[in-house]
């Protein structure tokens, strides 16, 4: 082919002004003219004034496909379509077609029409009449332009869902966007789900538009059940495509569910969301028609996927972040840092409530004598226990801090005092014995506390650190357990 003659050929159907040129060429030989129009992707048809159509190309031929030398009246077409709705599809193409003839400047943009394989199509249509061969003939264009609108709206999908996670948006409202956008905007998507895989491999629905809010509660699926994992290939994450739903469910004892609308799922388009090489979830598209997906929509989901793959990736390093900011890499238990945060919001928060709690400061007994005896590795060990023993003396709900290198501070809620004053008295004892096991002898191990209440004592916080604090230290100085009356 002429690089030339299929630039011309190219700029004309793209409608602008039509070169003189490739108007005389079609003019004088029609035949190097349709060889040049089958070569290109937009698809073309061709009528002459009774409206036969005289000429597709291949691109139009996947689109509708009518016979050569049919007359193109509406009416007389539905005769020869056994189903109705590939009659529909050809009548809705037309009419976008004399809408675009009826336009002032010849062409309609962003008509959505199903081709004839059932897929959803964008085309740009246009219309040109010349002379070929001195004879009138009207030729429409359809250009199909599905992959550059789709590709737009996900650039602008992706922009959101990132603004989101700078905004510190939760987890669950980015996936909520994700799949509410997708199933918006492809048509032939009935249902999206989002599956987040736990720890023992069960599959469990975190965001879903088209099935009903309760089935995040009642689906539960082992990832080795799922469909993925049954047609996925298996030396690489890729997304599959099952079209017909009625070929492969003889193979899965699970129930499969009907969206919203009481439909049965026909084809479901899968793709898995890996992080750092491993399976963490799958990205669910499904359709209550079979055949709806193409290979189009597996780049599509691939595309989506690796953003799913970045956005939770970018979460977890913050969440990472954020713990580690907040945590005691030695123990776990939370640091001074995470103590200033709870005096400016944890504390309102109780302030407003007035919910009481208590707070205890302890210190630990003989750590320097330990590191300077028996080495730092054996301190670092003393520390470690103090905190196991905290952990299993206070539930999750309370708050324990390791807030230097000896220190500690709780803040325990829905307990008296002498209950607290009890469990701190025992865990001193727990702890001279475990270090004794250990082998730490003579060095005077233990917990000296101190303990102040809200809001009883006090409404400042400030207030309530030095009571616990100065409580503390008259203990330690006495070398005894208990609380100052």
């Amino acid at each position: 082919m002429k690089p030339l003659l299929k630039k011309m050929i190219m700029k004309w159907f793209g409608l602008v002004e039509a070169d003189e040129t490739m108007k005389q060429l079609l003019a004088q030989d029609l035949h190097t003219g349709e060889q040049l129009l089958d070569s290109l992707g937009t698809a073309v048809i061709m009528f002459d004034q009774t409206g036969v159509m005289t000429y597709q190309n291949t691109a139009m031929k996947q689109l509708i496909n009518i016979p050569t030398g049919e007359v193109v009246l509406l009416a007389s077409l539905r005769s020869r379509f056994s189903r109705s709705e590939d009659y529909e599809r050809l009548e809705a193409l037309f009419r976008k077609m004399n809408e675009a003839v009826g336009q002032t400047d010849g062409h309609l943009k962003a008509v959505h029409i199903i081709d004839r394989l059932g897929h959803v199509r964008i085309l740009n249509i246009g219309v040109k009449c010349i002379l070929v061969q001195g004879q009138p003939v009207t030729y429409i264009t359809a250009m199909d332009v599905t992959s550059e609108h789709t590709y737009q709206w996900l650039k602008d999908l992706v922009i959101k869902l990132n603004n989101m996670l700078i905004c510190s948006e939760p987890l669950q409202n980015l996936l909520d966007q994700l799949i509410e956008t997708l199933v918006e905007k492809l048509d032939y998507v009935d249902v999206g789900t989002i599956m987040l895989k736990d720890d023992k491999g069960i599959l469990s629905i975190k965001s879903t538009v088209g099935y009903a809010p309760e089935i995040k509660e009642l689906f539960k699926l082992p990832y080795e059940k799922s469909f993925y994992y049954r047609f996925k290939d298996p030396d690489e994450h890729s997304p599959v495509i099952i079209n017909d739903i009625d070929e492969i469910e003889d193979q899965f004892a699970i129930k499969i569910p009907v969206n919203l609308s009481g439909n049965r799922i026909e084809s479901v388009l899968s793709s898995p969301i890996i992080i750092d090489g491993d399976f963490i979830g799958l990205l669910n598209l499904d359709a209550t028609r079979k055949n709806a997906f193409s290979e189009f929509d597996l780049e599509m989901i691939r595309f989506i996927s690796e953003q799913v793959t970045l956005i939770l990736s970018a979460l977890r390093y913050l969440e990472k972040t954020i713990h580690l900011s907040y945590h005691d890499q030695l123990t776990g238990l939370y640091n001074r840092w995470y103590l200033d945060e709870y005096s400016k919001t944890g504390f309102e928060v109780c302030l407003r409530s007035n919910q009481p709690f208590l707070l205890f400061s302890a210190d630990l007994d003989g750590l320097k004598k330990v590191n300077d005896q028996y080495g730092h590795a054996l301190g670092d060990q003393y520390i470690l226990v103090m905190s196991q023993l905290l952990k299993k003396a206070f539930r999750e709900t309370d708050i324990l801090m390791r807030v230097g290198g000896d220190e500690f501070i709780g803040i325990i809620y829905h307990s008296e005092a002498d209950e607290v004053s009890k469990r701190l008295m025992g865990l001193s004892d727990h702890l001279a014995h475990r270090m004794e096991v250990l082998g730490v002898e003579d060095v005077g191990c233990g917990l000296s506390f101190g303990i102040a209440e809200f809001p009883l004592e006090s409404r400042e916080f400030a207030t309530l650190l030095i009571l616990a604090d100065r409580r503390m230290y008259e203990k330690k100085s006495k070398n005894t357990f208990q609380i100052r009356e």
